[in-house]
């Protein structure tokens, strides 16, 4: 019986570490160029302009973990937050816009 539950413990281990290497390459390379506190009286709001490091265009769940990836790290705190998503040479206007908010 112990070495059953040693089984399932380790199947468990390796099952969590194979989950988190997945959800690291769906996580675009990307560099922050700008910061705006957009807050208002009572509201926290913060504005990030990013550009994504690619060399093709990013499917919608590659960009969708990527800005749910720079809210979750230090941008939670805010009731609203922004990330503008740009193509590399591009400026005129953002390919992806995530929005979150405290629901």
């Amino acid at each position: 019986m112990k070495n059953l539950l040693n089984a399932i413990l380790i199947r468990l281990l390796l099952i969590s570490c194979q989950s988190n290497s997945v959800k690291k390459t769906e996580i675009l390379k990307y560099r922050i160029t700008d910061k705006q506190d957009i807050s208002y009286l009572n509201h926290p709001r913060m504005k990030y302009i990013i550009i994504l490091d690619v060399d093709s265009l990013p499917t919608d769940k590659e960009m969708r973990n990527t800005a749910i990836y720079i809210w979750e790290n230090g941008n939670k705190n805010w009731k609203e937050f922004t990330a503008f998503m740009y193509l590399p040479e591009t400026s005129i206007a953002a390919y992806g816009i995530g929005e979150f908010n405290e629901d």
